[in-house]
This record gives structure tokens, sequence and C-alpha cells, in this order.
């Protein structure tokens, strides 16, 4: 039982380290549809870095640009979270009606940080509030 429980836990320390595997990669090397949010979103900004992150039961790539965007991305490609520390939040990926719930309630605000949540989406505004928006839309909290 005494070696069991020993072996037990030398693999439960291993697994972090077995599991991180951040590896950079070209900027050629991401899914074409990532790829395709690039050029559709940012066709003038460079990458600066890209990297594969692989863990155990997922993968997923993050994106630096030039301008210190950063994007992550699930591992078929798709976003989900944008993050524009001195410029803005492309308006094309912002949804219809949270760029119209925003500009209704606070229109001098510019969304800075874009997350697509299990239930929802987040965004962070130039005023620093954030806000949460459910899966259709309603704005259901903003904490500052």
């Amino acid at each position: 039982m005494k070696k069991l429980m020993m072996t037990l836990t030398a693999v439960m320390a291993l697994l972090p380290a077995v599991a991180a595997n951040d590896r950079p990669i070209s900027k050629e090397q991401l899914p074409a549809r990532a790829l395709d949010f690039l050029e559709a979103h940012f066709p003038n900004v460079e990458v600066s870095l890209a990297k594969e992150d692989r863990e155990l039961f997922e993968h997923h790539y993050e994106v630096v640009l030039m301008n210190s965007t950063k994007i992550e991305f699930r591992g078929d490609g798709t976003w989900y979270e944008i993050d524009c520390r001195y410029t803005d939040v492309p308006q094309g990926v912002i949804p219809e009606m949270m760029r119209q719930a925003i500009a209704a309630r606070y229109p001098e605000a510019r969304v800075r940080e874009l997350k697509r949540e299990r239930r929802g989406w987040e965004a962070t505004l130039s005023n620093g509030l954030e806000l949460t928006f459910d899966s259709r839309m309603q704005l259901v909290d903003i904490d500052d």
C-alpha cells in the first residue's frame, strides 16, 4: 500500500511537467482558421510570436502581434480571447448586439479585451469596466 501511494504521488508530481508542452511555431503553422482571422482583422500587423500550447487533454495557440495584441485560439483555430493593450478590438470581431449595448451605455469607451466564454462573453472597456454578456448578448454584470 505504501509503495502504491508513493508511486501515485510521483506520477501526480510529474503530470504537470508532461502536460505542459509549449513550443514556438511559425505563423504558417497556425490552423487555417486562425490565419484567416488574422488576415481579416489584423491585416497590417505582423506576428511577433506564435506558440502552440499542448496540454494533457487539449491544445491551443497563442499569438502576440507587433502592436502587443495577444490572441488565443483553440486547437481548431477559433479565437477565444483577444487582449489589445494599446489599441481597440476590431469592430468586426465584436457581435453587433454587444457593440450597440456598449455604445448606448458608454459611448466614449472602447473595447480593449474580449473573451468568449462557455456561457457568454466578457468585454473589458478602455474606462476599466468589465461587462459580462450572456449567450443572447444581454448585459448581465458590470465590474469595475
